[in-house]
Formats: C-alpha cells, sequence, structure tokens
C-alpha cells in the first residue's frame, strides 16, 4: 500500500489487523510466515532484484550457522578465511587427475587377476 493511500486499501488494512486479534499462537505463526513469503517475492525498489535469500537448513547445519554467527566479526573472518582455503584445496585436488600407482615391487604392472577353478571328481 503506498502511504497516503485511502479507501479501499486503507479499510483492509483495518480488517487485517482486527483479524489478528482472533488468531491464536499458531495461526499467527502462519500469518507471519505468508507475509514473510511475500515480501521476499517482491524486489527491492531501490535496487530491482531480491536482497534477501533464504535457504532452509537442516538442524545440523542450522547450530553451525547459530555458533558461526555467535562469534565475534573477527573471529567469523578467521572462520570465513580458513573455509574459503579449504573450499578451494577441494576444488584443486578434486580438479586434478588421479595419481598413477607408483613403481614398486610390480614395477607399475597391475597384479595378475585370480583364477578360480573348480575340482572335478
Amino acid at each position: 500500500m503506498e502511504r497516503g493511500e485511502t479507501g479501499r486499501g486503507a479499510t483492509a488494512l483495518a480488517t487485517v489487523v482486527g483479524a489478528l486479534d482472533a488468531l491464536d499462537d499458531e495461526e499467527l505463526r502462519g500469518v507471519i510466515a505468508r507475509a514473510q513469503g511475500l515480501l521476499l517475492d517482491r524486489p527491492d525498489p531501490l535496487a530491482g532484484y531480491p536482497s534477501l535469500a533464504v535457504e532452509i537448513v537442516g538442524n545440523a547445519e542450522g547450530d553451525l550457522l547459530a555458533a558461526y554467527r555467535a562469534l565475534a566479526s573477527a573471529a567469523q573472518r578467521r572462520v570465513l578465511v580458513t573455509a574459503c582455503h579449504l573450499a578451494h584445496a577441494t576444488a584443486t585436488a578434486a580438479s586434478q587427475p588421479a595419481a598413477s600407482p607408483p613403481h614398486g615391487a610390480e614395477g607399475g604392472r597391475r597384479a595378475p587377476a585370480a583364477v578360480w577353478t573348480e575340482e572335478r571328481a
């Protein structure tokens, strides 16, 4: 609703706000979730694109995120730098071809396959 708008929009708002008083806690949480979902679907009028990304995470990821957010900003930066280094090292290792086996006792050759035979009576 635009600022200064009167009439039908103001009446609808008054009706909705009045109806909220009759809702129980679970119903209010549902209204909040729906309102937040509607707001997330709308682009930021100044930026022209959504400015908030939401991802649903499991309990373990949520606990990890909560622990990260509880850290001081300097500690958060250290964790972020370490995570970026690990991600880069993992990506680099994944892009490398597999190492060939060392030339040892087998002389770089594959071991012969086992041969299975049946005993005949």
